[in-house]
């Protein structure tokens, strides 16, 4: 009686272990922000520095990171050290540039493709991350 009820207790333990295992959680998390990021985008965000804002904590809820400002080289060494691509580091580190040249000029409006821009790069990032 005791036999088959202690082998249903092992197989879920084991299953719910499975579950947990650091790949899973990189993988949730991954997710977790890219859908964060995509839903953000998609409501309407008034300008530059909300999408530098919104980059900004998708790359901190990515790598599990507390990074409080968003520099274009800061983002290349921290993008390259995490395994993306040179070329995909160095797009999203001239498109950060873009948007904070647009932010201190004073036009802080978003440009028409930037949105789409940005989530292509960060799809890109994501294939390139894993």
């Amino acid at each position: 009686l005791f036999g088959p009820f202690s082998i249903y207790l092992m197989l879920w333990g084991g299953v719910k272990l499975g579950k947990r295992s650091p790949d899973r959680i990189t993988q949730a998390r991954s997710k977790h922000a890219f859908r964060t990021l995509s839903k953000r985008c998609r409501q309407d965000i008034a300008g530059c520095s909300d999408l530098i804002d919104a980059f900004r904590e998708y790359l901190n809820s990515r790598f599990n990171l507390s990074m409080g400002t968003l520099t274009p080289d800061e983002t290349e060494k921290l993008l390259q050290a995490k395994g993306a691509a040179a070329d995909t580091t160095q797009k999203i580190g001239t498109f950060i540039q873009q948007l904070e040249n647009a932010v201190y000029a004073g036009d802080d409006t978003k440009p028409a493709d930037a949105t789409t821009e940005l989530l292509g790069l960060v799809k890109r990032l994501e294939k390139e991350c894993r």
